[in-house]
């Protein structure tokens, strides 16, 4: 299951158009569409349920939340990712004793 959950800001919104509609322009200049390709995004919250990601968190377009299956590629290249940390941890935490 796919879906995304958007809750834009209004007043951001509209001061920030004009501006978004001309970097969109400048790859198509035909373009209606906005472009903010410089949206800081702020994740509050990450969690995992029977194999679906949902990421959550502000922007200053406002709220988004993004909840999808995740791939079983992704999945192993994060376990692998993480075991490799937890072998360096390992070794720092006997090396100690």
């Amino acid at each position: 299951m796919n879906n995304l959950y958007l809750h834009i800001n209004k007043e951001h919104l509209d001061k920030t158009k004009e501006e978004a509609n001309k970097r969109s322009k400048e790859s198509d200049e035909t373009s209606k569409d906005y472009l903010w390709d410089d949206l800081n995004f702020k994740v509050e919250d990450m969690e995992l349920d029977k194999g679906s990601l949902c990421v959550s968190g502000e922007t200053d377009l406002g709220y988004i939340s993004l909840d999808f299956d995740l791939d079983l590629d992704v999945a192993i290249d994060v376990i692998n990712f993480y075991m490799k940390k937890l072998e360096k941890l390992k070794l720092v935490l006997e090396s100690t004793t």
